[in-house]
């Protein structure tokens, strides 16, 4: 049954962790429809009260959003966690989580393909999931990155 219960979780969180992309048109200054790529993307697998970054979320930076840093992009960096503990307690917990994931970011992208990087911890004041589950507190722990990529323009 825990067996069962694991798999789900880790299919679940998988699913999660895919990115969902939509693509934007915008006008530039002369008029020539430009198209951007925003990613976002959702990294869970915190595990209770801890900064890490584990090899499921390391997989999804590797995988996922890596690829995705572009010359130009707007990288922003969103901590959330659960209901559990203090709130100032989760509030750095948030900042820690998200600040070491845009480290990784900053160490791996190059230099001049990062436009912006804005990290924020929101830490339980704006929930993604319900707290009244394992598994939505669960999710809560989690760090978003949005990227935000100019596309070829002609």
């Amino acid at each position: 049954m825990i067996a069962l219960r694991l798999v789900w979780l880790m299919t679940t969180a998988i699913m999660i962790c895919s990115v969902v992309t939509v693509a934007a048109q915008t006008t530039a200054p002369n008029s020539v429809p430009c198209g951007r790529f925003i990613g976002r993307y959702s990294l869970i697998l915190f595990d209770f009260d801890s900064d890490r970054i584990g090899a499921m979320n390391q997989r999804v930076l590797r995988e996922h959003i890596y690829p995705e840093i572009a010359p130009g992009t707007a990288i922003e960096v969103i901590g959330h966690t659960d209901i559990v503990g203090l709130d100032d307690h989760n509030l750095q917990l948030t900042k820690a989580r998200a600040t070491n994931v845009a480290s990784g970011i900053r160490s791996t992208a190059l230099p001049e393909s990062i436009a912006t990087l804005t990290v924020k911890a929101v830490g339980e004041s704006a929930p993604i999931y319900t707290n009244f589950l394992p598994e939505g507190r669960l999710y809560n722990r989690t760090v978003q990155v949005i990227t935000d990529a100019p596309t070829d323009c002609p």
